[in-house]
């Protein structure tokens, strides 16, 4: 009845919004006598045609005739007199409308079932051990039992009875999202007492076992508190105990898959201890299994360097860095721009910088998408070259008119920073560094150079914290600068 409700509303809508004179109408609702009194219609609306939506007929004067399909037996357009082409233009506009909306629930079921995908395991082990006979191994019954350890006082403490259950999840690939999991046992046989809601506790086991060896004396251990429980029903039935925590570890890796060990471990302390029989999976039917909802994981996006600009670029040159990013399952949120010389660069999609450093840099480009997954790194190379005034040259500034040595920057510095200096005319250039005692610890620069304006990048991460001092040499200049170290 809502679908079809929302269909009427729907062509209403629609109808109203045709072009042309039938804007200046109004479209009315009719119930109940409008369809058996097509006169008393008339009387209000004298100029209006009825439009019977139970079957489209259309009244005209005494005469019915069938239309196109219905909606309702009780309600009714109330419309203008017409041409038959805008009847039948108003009719296809109802019927789009439904096929719309039909259309529209068919993707979100298709959405739904494409999200997430349920699969079900079979046990690879299962098995019950009991106190009662420690060493026995049990992993070839056909039914597996669960009782309280506390008894009467009077007797003695060797009633526990519980089991162990595993299922082997390799074929859920690594990370993938666990929606739900769910480990059902049936419960087909209770004894003594009843066990109607009493807790079956569930705790995730630490250490490896197998079904065929497996006994009360050598089980292996497993955490002090349980994952969870699941309640006895009044009757025999399905139990269930829910398993997504432990299942999502699993698939991640985060946890070794030893499956899970069930008990009651509630103290009873009484004759007649409850006893509750599951059927084991050498049972063949109805025998214990895991459903999984396993989400859709999401793909990590796309990142692409559309442009790095000029190319090589010379030192001080504006350079244009672009770049976007795609996501099948999502979009772009953040953006990473990063130097193997300079570091962090910027986290637009497209910037401009002119203080890059002088040499070869890797320009690293990343993209995150909605879900906070970033894409793998894309790299391009781009050289900075030093800045000479050959003529002709992109970005080439005047030549210096004398010598000079620029303070390091920054200064102090952890382990790197950028030194200029100005050279006027070619002439042999030499660069050094120098620690307190006057001792040469590198050699940034040793050859001969045109006139120009450089940037040179020292990178101190071999040498200790202190103070460094850096001497430009030239066959007739020479000047140094104090330099701090800190790390």
């Amino acid at each position: 009845m809502i679908f079809q409700r929302f269909c009427r509303r729907l062509g209403l809508r629609l109808a109203i919004r045709l072009p042309g004179d039938f804007r200046a109408y109004k479209c009315a609702w009719r119930f109940g006598d409008a369809a058996t009194d097509p006169g008393k219609t008339k009387k209000c609306f004298p100029s209006c045609k009825i439009l019977h939506l139970s079957t489209i007929h259309y009244i005209e004067g005494g005469t019915t005739r069938r239309g196109l399909g219905g909606l309702s037996q009780q309600q009714q357009y109330v419309i203008p007199a017409l041409s038959q082409e805008r009847k039948e233009r108003f009719m296809k506009i109802i019927t789009l409308g439904r096929n719309l909306v039909i259309g529209a629930a068919i993707l979100l079921l298709m959405a739904a079932f494409i999200a997430s995908a349920q699969e079900v395991f079979e046990p690879s082990d299962d098995a019950m051990v009991s106190r009662g006979d420690p060493n026995a191994n049990y992993g070839t019954g056909t039914d597996m039992v669960i009782r309280n350890r506390y008894g009467h006082p009077s007797h003695p403490d060797r009633w526990e009875c519980y089991l162990f259950i595993r299922f082997d999840l390799s074929s859920i690939p690594l990370g993938s999202p666990i929606e739900s999991a769910r480990l059902h046992l049936y419960l087909y046989r209770r004894w003594d007492s009843d066990p109607t809601g009493r807790n079956l506790n569930i705790y995730a086991v630490k250490k490896d076992w197998d079904e065929n060896t497996i006994t009360f004396a050598n089980q292996p251990v497993c955490p002090a508190d349980s994952s969870g429980y699941a309640r006895v029903p009044p009757n025999n039935t399905w139990m269930a105990w829910d398993v997504t925590e432990e299942v999502q570890a699993f698939v991640n890796q985060t946890l070794p898959n030893y499956g899970w060990k069930i008990m009651d471990n509630t103290r009873w302390g009484d004759f007649d201890i409850p006893m509750m029989y599951f059927y084991s999976k050498e049972f063949g039917s109805a025998i214990p299994y895991l459903e999984i909802e396993i989400g859709t994981a999401n793909q990590a996006p796309t990142a692409v360097i559309d442009h790095i600009n000029p190319n090589p670029a010379s030192q001080n040159d504006m350079v244009s860095f672009g770049g976007y990013g795609t996501d099948a399952d999502g979009f772009i949120v953040a953006y990473r721009w990063s130097s193997s010389l300079d570091g962090r660069l910027s986290s637009q999609p497209s910037f401009s910088t002119h203080s890059l450093s002088l040499g070869t840099h890797t320009i690293y480009f990343m993209v995150q998408d909605n879900n906070g997954t970033w894409s793998e790194e894309v790299a391009q190379i781009l050289e900075i070259e030093a800045t000479s005034a050959v003529p002709g040259r992109n970005g080439a500034q005047s030549l210096p008119s004398e010598h000079a040595l620029y303070q390091n920057y920054p200064n102090p510095f952890n382990a790197v920073t950028e030194i200029s200096y100005d050279i006027p005319h070619a002439e042999n250039v030499s660069l050094r560094v120098l620690n307190v005692l006057g001792q040469e610890v590198a050699v940034l620069v040793n050859e001969s150079q045109p006139a120009g304006v450089y940037r040179i990048r020292l990178d101190a991460t071999g040498l200790p914290s202190g103070i460094y001092f850096c001497q430009l040499t030239t066959g007739s200049y020479s000047d140094c600068r104090k330099m701090v170290l800190l790390k």
